[in-house]
């Protein structure tokens, strides 16, 4: 399978993500903290489905408000056309389909309740991915079909880009491979990278992944160890070992 490298295209719905407005923390805190992990190891295991280490593109800050009462799907999809349309974000084939996938992103300010087609509030999702057509207009336009998310803004940057980046795990890998980030969602998050990041399922692992940059260390440890063998305890047992490697 072609490994192809991810690369996020943000879009933040609120003046409430512009670092002049000194709030918790602010849009740039954020993509630091998905950056590193889109640039990291956490994409390694994702190879299997097709995914490789990416980065995080050119970004926009949409600084009026959502609505108090909500946002709905149809305002989700308006804004991202209106960030294409505008060159406010890169448009789809400005990515290269050999080898990259585009993933949109709308990051909406904390406090705002997604409301679903039913008009029900939906309080215990904290984001979700879509597929996602752009149409180039006109007869010769074509349209384009990849993947988009949108995510609530929580209480700090840490939550908001772990809820990013498990949208982000479920967003590319084929049919048949199911939501492998719910399917390890029963576990605790783990470091990697430094970042704190869901696992998701591996199924050449059979199993949750990636390990913790801990446990990334311990592994290390114990093959060290492993290799170099027990410290030798006399003079003579050190002077016989000197000797064989010196051969």
């Amino acid at each position: 399978m072609d490994v192809k490298a991810m690369r996020v295209i943000p879009i933040y719905w609120g003046e409430w993500w512009v670092p002049a407005k000194q709030n918790a923390y602010n849009w740039a805190e954020v993509n630091g903290l998905v950056n590193a992990v889109v640039g990291g190891r956490y994409m390694d295991g994702l190879n299997q489905y097709g995914i490789g280490r990416g980065s995080v593109d050119r970004t926009y800050v949409h600084q009026i408000d959502p609505p108090n009462q909500g946002f709905t799907d149809s305002n989700t999809g308006w804004l991202f056309k209106l960030a294409i349309d505008d060159g406010l974000v890169p448009e789809p084939d400005y990515f290269d389909p050999a080898t990259e996938l585009p993933f949109y992103c709308l990051i909406v300010k904390p406090g705002i309740e997604h409301f679903n087609s039913a008009g029900q509030p939906e309080s215990n999702l904290q984001g979700y991915h879509f597929g996602f057509d752009y149409d180039y207009g006109g007869a010769e336009g074509g349209t384009w079909s990849g993947q988009a998310c949108w995510v609530k803004g929580q209480s700090d940057a840490a939550t908001t880009a772990y809820w990013w980046i498990h949208e982000m795990a479920e967003a590319y890998p084929p049919p048949g491979s199911g939501e492998i980030a719910d399917k390890c969602q029963g576990g605790s998050p783990v470091i990697v990278d430094g970042v704190r990041v869901p696992q998701y399922w591996s199924q050449a692992d059979n199993g949750c992944v990636p390990p913790s940059d801990e446990m990334l260390q311990v592994g290390r440890r114990a093959g060290e160890e492993t290799t170099t063998g027990p410290r030798v305890a006399s003079e003579e047992m050190t002077s016989v070992t000197r000797a064989r490697r010196t051969r």
